[in-house]
């Protein structure tokens, strides 16, 4: 898939050498932005032990769980299987989460996890190719295992963010949820800002980044 360098409008290298050798969680994006900065864009081209042999001789080499989650980044941008390979987007989840991607590793993640993760998707594809919402293009096997994840987690309704997986969500009951029970359940209603808490501070912890990129 083309896409272009934003490394004319993200141009602080410092920040980009920082942000990569943070010892702290950084979100995907921000750290795809920041490897892309520091290397003027190079890093969608060089292979794997040429990026990383870069970062180490500028003092910015990322740990290994980060560096997981940039390669997921950079991967995620140059091939978008993850709309159609349930094992790509398990794996996407996991380390944008700041957990270890293990292929073959099938537990659930939580409701929180995996609508964080479709949220960063699409932040890191308005940048990279101002498409601000891929939900429409995900198909059947993604979306069978994010509806699933909140079914395990106990949802009776999607959060906000994965209306696109309804009909396969509908398929984990025997019977459909009454609306009124679900909307004066207290612990549908936690559930659901516990989400919301989870996504809107990873958002802000990303956007912060990104404006010391600037």
């Amino acid at each position: 898939m083309s896409f272009s360098s934003v490394s004319s409008i993200y141009k602080n290298k410092q920040a980009a050498k920082e942000i990569l050798s943070s010892n702290s969680f950084v979100p995907a994006t921000a750290l795809v932005v920041a490897a892309d900065t520091l290397t003027g864009g190079s890093c969608f081209v060089w292979e794997i032990e040429t990026i990383f042999e870069f970062m180490e001789d500028n003092a910015c080499l990322p740990n290994k769980v980060t560096r997981d989650r940039l390669l997921g980044g950079i991967a995620c941008l140059a091939n978008p299987s993850f709309l159609w390979d349930s094992g790509v987007m398990k794996s996407l989840c996991q380390t944008f989460n700041g957990e270890e991607a293990l292929p073959d590793h099938w537990e659930p993640l939580s409701a929180a996890q995996v609508t964080y993760a479709v949220k960063e998707i699409n932040r890191l594809y308005s940048i990279y190719q101002d498409a601000k919402d891929l939900t429409p293009l995900y198909a059947e096997e993604p979306k069978i295992f994010l509806a699933g994840c909140c079914a395990y987690s106990g949802f009776s309704k999607l959060p906000e963010g994965l209306g696109h997986c309804t009909p396969q969500f509908e398929r984990f009951f025997s019977e459909a949820e009454d609306p009124l029970d679900t909307a004066i359940n207290d612990v549908q209603i936690t559930k659901h800002e516990e989400v919301g808490l989870y996504c809107t501070v990873m958002g802000k912890i990303r956007e912060t980044f990104l404006e010391k990129l600037k």
